[in-house]
């Protein structure tokens, strides 16, 4: 797994962009999803960014409710021939008993290329709903309409269930992303990795944003800083397949 473009995709949840240089820096095979544009028409970030405040007021206001959805997947925007559509249809949230529920429901989920990173993201979205609301994360629910593997994978896909300890290896400080301080941070976290991507900078703390990040974004920064450098040392790029 990709972990600094996992840590790339979570974080652009929250400010709306799906910058294709940025994405395409992390998995260059990225680039055959873009459009004639040059965007990617199925990103998340876009969608979901705007609903998240919906949301949190929606739950905040009344912690019963059991409308508090948002949608990925749009008959508008997506029942057309595209190279990029989403496989995500929804994410509710549910509080019940002091904790948050998420349910996430897919129509497509490739289990080996791309349950890692879904899964790494709409955590993610639990745990920084759950920050806002002060109650703790509940159960995770994943549905998926077809969950598959490729026969090209199964050699790479035999190998890490050879070592099924090792699939849990990071480690991340509870998240501290404010409701009120998230665009501030958030626009700074991506203004530090721009630098460190351009090699204007080669340690995160050398930006003068660096100190608007808290201890969950100074972690995640750090930790892409530390792909940017070992690709700088090796002159390569990760090649990795798109699922689909």
């Amino acid at each position: 797994m990709n972990y600094a473009y996992a840590i790339i995709e979570k974080v652009s949840l929250l400010n709306g962009l799906a910058d294709p240089e940025m994405f395409c820096f992390y998995i260059p095979a990225l680039r055959r999803l873009l459009n004639d544009h040059g965007i990617f028409e199925g990103a998340y970030a876009p969608r979901l960014s705007k609903q998240l405040p919906f949301v949190y007021d929606l739950l905040r206001q009344d912690p019963d409710s059991r409308r508090a959805v948002m949608t990925v997947f749009s008959s508008l925007l997506d029942h057309h021939p595209s190279k990029d559509i989403p496989c995500t249809l929804s994410l509710q949230f549910l509080l019940r008993d002091g904790r948050l529920t998420l349910i996430v429901n897919m129509r497509s989920s490739d289990v080996y290329l791309g349950l890692p990173y879904d899964v790494q993201q709409f955590t993610f979205l639990q745990q920084l709903m759950a920050y806002w609301l002060g109650v703790e994360p509940g159960p995770y629910h994943h549905i998926a309409g077809s969950a598959h593997i490729y026969e090209k994978d199964l050699p790479a896909i035999n190998e890490v269930l050879k070592k099924p300890n090792e699939l849990n290896s990071q480690t991340e400080p509870p998240i501290d992303i404010g409701f009120e301080s998230r665009s501030q941070q958030i626009d700074a976290f991506f203004k530090i990795e721009k630098e460190l991507r351009l090699g204007r900078i080669q340690d995160p703390a050398d930006s003068a944003m660096f100190h608007y990040l808290g201890d969950y974004l100074s972690c995640c920064i750090h930790k892409v800083s530390d792909f940017i450098q070992r690709r700088a040392r090796s002159g390569t790029q990760l090649r990795l397949t798109v699922p689909l």
